[in-house]
């Protein structure tokens, strides 16, 4: 089982306390808060182009699920 990642809105300070309370002893999920402050495009290093679509697409994916729903859920392991 690949272990799991709550990433919260900066927003959401009592969804963030709920999820550590309800999954504190469960040792594959992992609550964080949001750190990204905005676009992060200065990268030394060029990557390839697919992984530069691929990376913006699951960063749109979990954008519109934290503005909807508070939170982002990322299987961790799976694609890194």
């Amino acid at each position: 089982m690949h272990p799991l990642l709550f990433i919260v809105s900066r927003d959401e300070r009592d969804l963030h306390a709920y999820l550590t309370k309800e999954f504190r002893r469960d040792e594959h999920i992992q609550i964080i808060v949001d750190r990204r402050l905005g676009e992060r495009r200065h990268r030394v290093e060029p990557r390839a182009s697919d992984q530069r679509r691929a990376a913006r697409r699951r960063a749109l994916t979990m954008d519109r699920q934290m503005r909807s729903v508070g939170f982002a859920l990322v299987q961790r392991g799976v694609d890194d």
